[in-house]
């Protein structure tokens, strides 16, 4: 038994020759799907019968549309942005959580509200202050709409904060020169990231294909590039097969196996013609397609008790969390919602429950709290109690 991994990249169905193809269905006593310089592969040989298909997906940068100040004072701009997924060290913070943060202040005048556009490039100007120049890890434009759009330069960025805050006095004595910054309400739409799998620049990033010591001592073959902007679908399987003249007690009945997988990444053109040969020897129910966010393996649990006291929510101390399990997961990025639209109930991104302005908690109440992890959901409902 030992652990073997081949990954494949076939841009072409034809070999260098032009005339012999990459791969191919072999008729005869026993029907073979023949993949040239890989294996002939059997259909008793596929472990459970299955060859999952990961379909490309280009993916999507996160952005932020802020709405411009209708009155005049100081604002900032707060965004925070980290990664899923992956580890970058130059993402590394003084604290447990890895992002990039940007914080641009800029003043608004009586002038500034009649100009749209004037405003426009003085956000703007502001947030890119913040940005480094040679680090450029957002972009900043503005929109015809009026609004400024911050938008991410990869699709593994998640913006985890979006706030326009502005600047306001607090009640104290005349001396007293203290500020606070409120958050300024739906001043900000967020859109979310869609991570690129399948594309050219992930297999170079994810694979080194076909081995970084390989590239040491010789160049790649051409025909194993990825396509420059070519989608690639994943098929991956698992094979098992006797290994003959490895083992020391044969004759009475002893037998090695061994179970390899193999992973072929096919260009968007050749996807259909791979998938019928596969269906051919190994049966038209041989393939399940699985999602790129792998958000059928992603878990998420209510940990909280299902009552919350009046006292504690009153107090501003009601937490509600919520447990995620997973490939690859960040705890940190759950989000939390309260599903009823008309609740007088609120909840932010740590789990915090607070009541809205004006209302006030009451025994008996009930409501929905809603926790999403990509896209992944899980509800709970939840009663107040004394």
């Amino acid at each position: 038994m030992f652990d073997f991994q081949k990954e494949v990249i076939i841009n072409s169905n034809l070999l260098d020759d032009g005339v012999n193809p990459r791969f191919m269905v072999m008729d005869g006593p026993v029907k073979l799907f023949r993949v040239l310089r890989c294996a002939d592969y059997r259909k008793e040989g596929l472990v459970e019968g299955v060859i999952y298909k990961t379909p490309a997906e280009k993916g999507q940068v996160a952005s932020a549309a802020f709405n411009l100040p209708t009155k005049e004072g100081t604002y900032r701009v707060v965004i925070g942005i980290t990664l899923i997924g992956k580890y970058l060290a130059d993402y590394a913070m003084p604290w447990s959580n890895f992002g990039k943060a940007v914080l641009a202040e800029f003043e608004v005048s009586a002038e500034d509200l009649e100009k749209t556009k004037e405003l426009q490039e003085k956000m703007i100007k502001a947030i890119e202050m913040a940005i480094p120049e040679n680090y450029r890890y957002v972009r900043v434009s503005a929109e015809d709409s009026g609004k400024v759009l911050v938008s991410c330069t990869d699709s593994h960025q998640v913006i985890t904060v979006a706030e326009l805050q502005e600047q306001r006095g607090i009640s104290c004595p005349d001396s007293c020169t203290e500020k606070q910054y409120v958050t300024v309400d739906e001043a900000v739409e967020v859109t979310k990231n869609k991570m690129e799998i399948g594309t050219a620049a992930w297999l170079q990033e994810n694979l080194r294909f076909p081995s970084y010591p390989n590239i040491r001592y010789a160049a790649l073959n051409e025909e194993e590039y990825p396509v420059n902007g070519g989608l690639y679908t994943q098929f991956s399987f698992l094979y098992c097969m006797p290994r003959k003249g490895l083992h020391g007690q044969g004759t009475v009945g002893q037998a090695l196996k061994s179970v390899t997988t193999h992973t072929f990444y096919v260009l968007s053109s050749l996807v259909d013609k791979f998938e019928e040969d596969l269906k051919k020897v190994f049966g038209d129910d041989s393939i399940k397609v699985v999602s790129p966010d792998n958000t059928e393996l992603i878990n998420i649990e209510f940990v909280s008790a299902l009552k919350v006291s009046v006292q504690d929510i009153n107090k501003e101390k009601a937490i509600i969390k919520a447990n995620v399990s997973g490939p690859a997961v960040s705890p940190n990025l759950i989000k939390y919602s309260i599903k009823e639209e008309d609740s007088k109930y609120q909840i932010d991104n740590d789990g915090k429950l607070t009541v809205k302005k004006g209302q006030t908690a009451a025994e008996g109440d009930k409501f929905t709290v809603k926790a999403s992890y990509g896209n992944a959901v899980a509800e709970q409902e939840f009663t107040v109690g004394a």
